[in-house]
């Protein structure tokens, strides 16, 4: 008999308690292969580590679920199931086709995937009513979103990656265009208010005759006829002529 390496002096009783249901972000530690009670096929068990959940929750990180495949010799649907779940996983498409379409247990080591779990109720070989969990509705891990922001979470949260620095964005002049020409609109010719007539040829004129004063020669006044003159009597004076039209 040997004693084991670890002294329980002190320790407090542990109950267990399950992970309520949810949406988690599993990460796969190991994968077994065991044949089935009734000798007709396999299942792949996957004893997957909790990174976060339910939802965002990280209490229940570190914790343990388990998820199990039942793989059926010559089942259409055991096959189809095989082939989404690797794809769910990551695992390339060119990795199955260079070995024939098979598909190694060792692949699903360290990878991850979202998965909801549920509880279910079952009969064990005993005929007897347990109850326990199952995993459902596995997805690629790029659907998984934060409540809180939407964005999608890393693959590996337990050692998350600094986020980014957005880069500083250098603010362009805007450009704003020159106004535009204003378009010349076409004006009819506007006729002057006054246009003089044209007359050819010289101006009539109105003919003003002349206007005449007659007036008769003076003599000297009380001129005495000179020394022996004959004197003669003054000329009778004409009348003055009346201007004809």
């Amino acid at each position: 008999m040997a004693f084991l390496p670890v002294n329980v002096s002190g320790a407090q009783e542990r109950s267990f308690v399950e992970l309520p249901e949810g949406n988690y972000y599993l990460r796969i530690a190991t994968a077994t292969t065991k044949e089935n009670s009734k000798g007709t096929g396999y299942v792949l068990t996957f004893e997957c580590e909790v990174v976060m959940g339910p939802g965002e929750s990280t209490e229940n990180q570190g914790r343990k679920v388990w998820h199990r495949l039942n793989l059926i010799n010559g089942a259409d649907w055991s096959r189809d199931v095989l082939f989404t779940f690797s794809k769910v996983c990551g695992i390339p498409q060119a990795q199955i086709d260079s070995c024939g379409g098979n598909v190694d247990s060792d692949w699903f080591l360290g990878k991850e995937f979202i998965g909801s779990l549920k509880k279910r109720s079952y009969t064990d070989n005993s005929g007897n009513t347990k109850t326990g969990t199952e995993i459902k509705g596995e997805r690629p891990v790029a659907t998984w979103r934060t409540q809180a922001t939407a964005t999608p979470v890393g693959p590996n949260l337990l050692n998350p990656a600094p986020a980014p620095v957005a880069p500083v964005q250098a603010f362009a002049p805007v450009y704003t265009p020159p106004p535009a020409a204003p378009v010349p609109v076409a004006q009819a010719p506007v006729a002057p208010a006054y246009m003089p007539a044209t007359v050819y040829g010289p101006s009539p004129q109105a003919y003003a005759p002349p206007t005449q004063t007659y007036a008769p020669p003076t003599l000297p006044v009380n001129v005495a006829p000179p020394q022996g003159a004959t004197s003669y009597p003054a000329p009778p004076i004409p009348p003055a002529p009346v201007p004809q039209n």
